[in-house]
C-alpha cells in the first residue's frame, strides 16, 4: 500500500493479497476496493483489477451479486 501511494503502481500479487485482505479480514464490500484502486493506479484496468477481486471472493464462497 506504501508503494502505491508512492508510486501509483504495485504489482498484481499485491493488489491480490489486499484484495483478499480487505474483503475477508475487513469485511469491505469489493466496489469499495475496486474503487480505491481505480483512483490510485496509475496503469488501472478494470478487467484485471476487477477480476481479482472476483477470483478472491469466489474462492471465500461468496456472490458478487448480493
Amino acid at each position: 500500500m506504501r508503494e502505491l501511494l508512492a508510486t501509483g503502481f504495485m504489482s498484481n500479487r499485491g493488489r491480490q493479497n489486499v484484495a483478499s485482505f480487505l474483503t475477508k479480514d475487513a469485511i469491505l464490500d469489493w466496489r469499495l476496493g475496486a474503487e480505491w484502486f481505480e483512483a490510485m493506479l496509475l496503469d488501472h484496468d478494470p478487467c484485471s483489477n476487477y477480476g481479482n477481486v472476483h477470483v478472491t471472493w469466489a474462492l471465500l464462497g461468496f456472490s458478487l451479486l448480493s
